[in-house]
């Protein structure tokens, strides 16, 4: 016999519509198309199913990721929006970006003559990004060498300059009315150095989630570029702004309820001590499953709309909830660490300061252990379709 792979009750709900709502918002505040970023399963939420809901609501106009792989996984799913290869490790897949036209962002001039040759033995005209270095001081091609770098993509008959871009360091922290910001200045140093191929089709980028949320308003410091590249912001999270709607929700049950006596401890390290009669609820979720384990002792869970204290060190596979003063809990019950339960929320950003780490860092830690439930699709005809993990592992 086969089992399924949803035994456990916990499990990751994406609400795809909420995706669709937050890109078309996004849209409003960049003035312009966007390339949502799907890099590493769409941080979390999973990229084959974000990246068909929103090609089908065409409310971008391509796609983002690092690696080769990840836009091949996208082809094989479907996706027929250009797809942008951000990463720098292209290794000796020139081959690949050609067959499965995947558009390569290049931040080393190295990349160009073995993807020309590439492009040649298959006679296609390739057509490239290339990526400038502003200021992040991580990948790119200097400003000094960026006209170099154009005249030898120009000089191949098999390849095509579609656009320059660029990638900022301090959008997430920059105050906008600072002049002398580091994001003013990146921006500053882009269009310098883009102006003299201004008179160009070239599709210019550099706006990520939080420029775009941070940077658009007026008075604007954000160029109206060809297109900006938001990742977290569809997701819901990284933005200040409470407009977006975060689309996930990591939810769980009750699997077990039990008395600890004053004076008893509570899981490994025994650092929660009980200060009275206590009765507790046990989870199956832990830090195996995304569960930031440096949160212990600051977290809470919501169960009945009611946020509860997880006390003692969180483990790899379980919880210990306080539910003493919840009025009637059954073993059954939701418990939600992620996400809305009625009135009551926890947001990824609230995750991300108990346990001193990035938003980022939040959903894309939610393992592959822990299956995608989709909910809102309107490409499915119904509300909802279970990705499992157990078959599928599936802004820069």
């Amino acid at each position: 016999m086969q089992w399924g792979p949803t035994i456990r009750p916990t499990r990751a709900e994406i609400n795809l519509l909420s995706v669709v709502e937050n890109s078309r918002l996004v849209a409003s505040w960049a003035g312009c198309d966007l390339v949502a970023v799907v890099k590493a399963d769409a941080y979390g939420h999973g990229a084959c199913e974000v990246a068909k809901e929103l090609q089908m609501a065409q409310t971008v106009v391509g796609f983002a990721v690092s690696l080769v792989e990840e836009g091949i996984e996208l082809r094989n799913a479907g996706i027929t929006l250009p797809i942008l290869v951000m990463g720098p490790s292209v290794s000796d897949a020139y081959a690949a970006l050609v067959e499965f036209k995947l558009t390569p962002f290049l931040s080393d001039t190295r990349h160009i003559a073995p993807l020309a040759a590439a492009a040649k033995t298959a006679s296609q005209v390739v057509g490239i990004h290339l990526k400038l270095d502003t200021g992040m001081g991580r990948l790119g091609i200097v400003v000094d060498e960026l006209a170099q770098a154009v005249a030898q993509v120009d000089g191949s008959a098999n390849l095509h300059l579609e656009g320059i871009g660029s990638h900022l360091a301090c959008a997430d922290v920059d105050d906008p009315s600072d002049v002398d910001s580091k994001t003013v200045r990146q921006l500053q140093v882009f269009r310098d150095a883009t102006a003299p191929f201004a008179g160009r089709e070239l599709k210019f980028h550099i706006a990520n989630s939080d420029a775009i949320a941070r940077f658009s308003a007026p008075p604007s410091e954000l160029p109206k570029f060809a297109f900006a590249r938001p990742g977290i912001a569809l997701y819901g999270n990284g933005s200040r702004r409470s407009e977006l709607a975060q689309s996930l929700r990591l939810v769980s049950e009750i699997t077990q309820l039990r008395l600890v006596s004053e004076g008893e401890t509570v899981s490994y390290g025994a650092r929660w001590v009980a200060q009275r009669p206590t009765r507790v609820a046990i989870v199956p979720i832990g830090y195996a499953d995304g569960l930031p384990r440096r949160s212990s002792g600051q977290a809470t869970a919501l169960i009945g709309q009611k946020a509860c204290e997880i006390i003692g060190t969180i483990s790899m596979d379980m919880i210990v909830v306080d539910v003493s003063d919840c009025a009637e809990v059954a073993i059954g019950d939701e418990v939600v660490l992620l996400g809305r339960q009625g009135q009551a929320q926890i947001r990824v950003w609230d995750v991300a300061k108990q346990a001193g780490i990035s938003e980022y860092e939040v959903t894309c830690g939610i393992s592959k252990r822990v299956p995608r439930v989709f909910v809102g699709s309107s490409s499915v005809g119904s509300s909802s379709v279970e990705s499992s993990s157990v078959e599928s592992s599936s802004d820069v």
